[in-house]
């Protein structure tokens, strides 16, 4: 589980994405969970007070990624510090 920063464009799938609201995820699980799938994604690190998130996929990332998934977060916070974790994906 990575992050990234919200651009205020609509993603992959045709959805403005909102931080802490909208994820992307690699083609496979795109595949697997389509688009608009709402997924719960629990950190093994949590970040602040967030260690488990309700969300919405609503982007694809690079297809050099597999297995993952990339959490918008807001352009004032320390995405890169966030750095990189493990979790699980979870479909609701």
């Amino acid at each position: 589980v990575g992050y990234a920063f919200v651009t205020g464009g609509p993603g992959a799938c045709g959805v403005v994405m909102e931080p802490w609201q909208h994820v992307a995820v690699s083609r496979e699980l795109l595949a697997e969970y389509g688009c608009g799938r709402q997924v719960t994604i629990r950190l093994d690190d949590g970040v602040g007070d967030a260690a488990t998130i309700d969300v919405t996929i609503a982007d694809t990332m690079n297809d050099a990624w597999s297995r993952t998934a990339n959490i918008y977060v807001g352009s004032d916070e320390p995405a890169l510090s966030y750095g990189l974790t493990t979790g699980t994906i979870t479909p609701r």
